[in-house]
């Protein structure tokens, strides 16, 4: 890739922040993140609401940032000479003393991520990083990055954050009127049959959860492991969502996949 691309690709998604975007304040502090002299991940499932969280951070932080998406289609050439010219166009932008917060978005797509933020920890450069798939899971960058991350787990939308979505505030579940109780129950009907996932929530649109299942499938778990019976997995995992708290034998999930 090269540095005049990464350069104004860099540059373009600086405005990416500038969009308001609907925002339901998370149960997440996110000053504390901002505070930690550890590299933080930011992991958890696709669509959970990782990205705003890096936005959000970007409004409150008190120095100078960068923000790099690298799921962007322009990193598909990305190359190891690549890490040494962003070091180069942090320079080029906010000078080689000033202090830089590094937001880094999907980093995981970045052959060789783990190392690098290794050297940026050791440069003292404070990084937040999220990823998506089991390659940012804590077992794995401790690796790399023995006693220099901390992992943060980003779920969808608990159903306190779901109801402060839609305004509506508890403050003791033991004094609330029988109106408030009934429109609670409502809600959590509501919940149950959409979710938490933030994009679903605010669109109506259910379909989406079930387009974020099949990229969970084919681009989190088929690609990183190489199955090949994506059917066989594809059904197992729509039976044990649809039997979540069930007693499931190996016998029933044999009989299901055919396996």
């Amino acid at each position: 890739m090269l540095k005049s691309v990464l350069r104004q690709t860099i540059i373009d998604q600086q405005k990416i922040l500038d969009f308001q975007q609907q925002y339901v304040p998370r149960d997440i502090a996110l000053e504390s993140i901002l505070q930690s002299e550890e590299i933080v991940v930011l992991s958890g499932i696709r669509r959970c609401g990782k990205s705003t969280i890096l936005t959000r951070l970007s409004k409150i932080v008190d120095s100078e940032f960068l923000y790099i998406n690298f799921d962007d289609i322009r990193f598909s050439d990305f190359s190891q000479e690549n890490f040494q010219h962003i070091y180069e166009i942090i320079g080029e932008l906010f000078g080689s003393d000033a202090p830089v917060i590094l937001l880094l978005d999907e980093i995981q797509n970045i052959p060789g991520w783990e190392r690098w933020l290794n050297n940026l920890h050791t440069f003292k450069i404070k990084t937040i990083v999220t990823g998506s798939n089991a390659s940012v899971l804590s077992s794995e960058l401790s690796t790399y990055l023995t006693g220099r991350h901390k992992t943060i787990r980003i779920h969808p939308l608990s159903f306190r954050e779901y109801l402060r979505h839609y305004s509506i505030a508890v403050a003791n579940p033991e004094f609330i009127s029988s109106t408030q109780k009934g429109e609670i129950i409502r809600y959590l009907r509501k919940y149950l049959e959409e979710g938490g996932f933030p994009a679903v929530i605010r669109s109506g649109d259910i379909s989406l959860s079930e387009q974020y299942l099949t990229d969970i499938i084919y681009r989190d778990i088929v690609s990183r492991f190489g199955i090949r019976e994506i059917k066989e997995l594809k059904d197992l995992t729509v039976y044990l969502i649809s039997n979540a708290g069930r007693m499931i034998s190996y016998k029933t999930l044999a009989e299901i996949t055919g396996l």
